[in-house]
């Protein structure tokens, strides 16, 4: 199957395979107008902490 999202700015993003001894691919594909510069990895750290109710899944799909 082919899924598409999009994904608004201000928002984060993650994927997972549905099998979980499955595999996926995920791009990312930006519009005019992105700049490098505004671009904001997210750290778990401080994601937990504005968001302690997603903790669980938070922890799952980031580095620590």
């Amino acid at each position: 199957e082919t899924y598409q999202a999009v994904v608004k700015a201000g928002h984060w993003f993650a994927a997972q395979p549905a099998d979980p001894h499955g595999f996926c691919f995920v791009g990312c594909t930006v519009a005019p107008g992105f700049d490098f510069h505004d671009l904001e990895m997210g750290q778990r750290e401080s994601l937990v902490a504005e968001f302690p109710e997603h903790s669980a899944i938070i922890q799952k799909l980031t580095r620590q």
